[in-house]
């Protein structure tokens, strides 16, 4: 494994590596751009993490194992999908409630009904 001189030598070169790969796959299979720059903010947040924790010997080394860089792209994609119902619930398709049980819950508002039945997402 190469050597890196820092957190962000190390955090790029695994970024240049996704969007590699990413541009491998046709534009409508490629990842929100959202979502991608979420992804690349958590990658480089982990990674210094994950430097000090090296460099004070909490850890062995800096770098990912597949484990990690799984929990890297669901903590992106929590963010994105959480901004995403905070954006329905404004804008009133969506409202925000508590189940009996005390767990957040939401359901659709008549706007959001409505909107449901004219677009193509017509199963959910």
């Amino acid at each position: 494994m190469k050597e890196f001189n820092s957190y962000q030598e190390y955090a790029q070169i695994l970024i240049k590596d996704i969007i590699a790969l990413e541009n491998t796959f046709p534009k409508h299979e490629q990842l929100p751009p959202i979502l991608f720059t979420y992804w690349c903010e958590e990658i480089n947040n982990q990674v210094e993490q994950y430097w000090k924790e090296y460099l004070i010997g909490k850890r062995e080394n800096y770098t990912f194992d597949e484990n990690e860089f799984r929990e890297v792209f669901d903590k992106a994609g929590t963010r994105y999908t959480s901004e995403i119902v905070d954006e329905l619930v404004e804008e009133g398709y969506v409202q925000m409630g508590i189940s009996g049980s005390g767990e957040i819950v939401y359901s659709a508002t008549e706007k959001g009904k409505q909107a449901l039945s004219k677009s193509k997402f017509k199963y959910l």
